[in-house]
């Protein structure tokens, strides 16, 4: 294009605001590896949690959210980093079906399964 010329503005003009700057990319190895060790791990962890200390009660269910809270530091750490993070939000993703899965039973067994009556 010529220095007069005015340009066309579909025109590509060779450069783009993220020129330079490494791109993040989005891995399905970790981002599947995130999911499964971090619903396998927090499950272990709360499955070792309930044998030990039996149901909860006291400051037994008040400790039961520690691990789960050094588990999103570590989930979130490793998603604002840019080589980690599919791996962090497979994490989250681990973090959000562990929920989905173990919440309903949770729920259950504290209601006493007394049903809908």
């Amino acid at each position: 294009m010529e220095p007069d010329e005015t340009p066309d503005p579909g025109e590509d003009r060779g450069t783009s605001p993220d020129e330079g700057r490494p791109r993040r990319e989005f891995v399905g190895a970790l981002f599947a590896l995130g999911a499964f060790l971090g619903g396998v791990v927090l499950l272990f962890v709360y499955v070792l949690i309930f044998f030990a200390a039996g149901p909860p009660r006291g400051t037994v269910g008040s400790v039961a959210f520690i691990p789960v809270g050094v588990y999103l530091l570590i989930a979130v750490l490793l998603t604002i980093s840019r080589r980690w993070m599919s791996a962090g939000i497979g994490m989250l993703t681990g973090l959000g079906i562990w929920l989905a899965i173990g919440g309903g039973p949770c729920i259950g067994g504290l209601a006493g399964g007394g049903g809908l009556a």
